[in-house]
């Protein structure tokens, strides 16, 4: 009877440890599938936030493209020059910061199809031109 009762326990015991088993591992796998959920949501919310990110980005180039600007070519940093009633030449190569030590070797300033040569000479004596929306000005070294 003893040995009986004993392989009894044994069974309970085995059984008892399956169903322990069975639980730790529905445990573990319910955490499983809350870190993949978990990430799921992380990876969806960096998608829509890079998503809104790109949307503000081509909103403003947009609206950058349509506002009246000047374009600078040759050794500045800021290419692009918002365009403001007043603005000239000397006042574009300011701010688009021309970067070169020396001076200009000569000035285009092309407007609706026609090129205008300015003498950079004249700009150093103190005269100016005007600049006009969609104006683009070459500035060669």
């Amino acid at each position: 009877m003893t040995s009986r009762l004993s392989s009894i326990n044994l069974r309970m015991t085995g059984k008892q440890l399956l169903c322990v088993t069975f639980t730790f591992c529905l445990v573990l796998s319910g955490c499983a599938s809350k870190s993949k959920t978990s990430n799921q949501q992380q990876l969806q919310r960096a998608y829509i936030a890079g998503q809104q990110s790109a949307t503000a980005q081509m909103q403003q180039q947009v609206q950058q493209a349509s506002a009246p600007q000047v374009r600078m070519m040759g050794t500045v940093k800021n290419p692009v020059v918002p365009w403001y009633q007043g603005l000239t030449l000397a006042r574009a190569l300011v701010d688009s910061q021309y970067q070169n030590q020396a001076n200009p070797t000569s000035i285009t300033i092309y407007r609706a199809g026609n090129e205008i040569p300015i003498d950079p000479q004249s700009l150093l004596r103190g005269e100016d031109y005007p600049l006009y929306p969609s104006d683009v000005v070459v500035i060669q070294n």
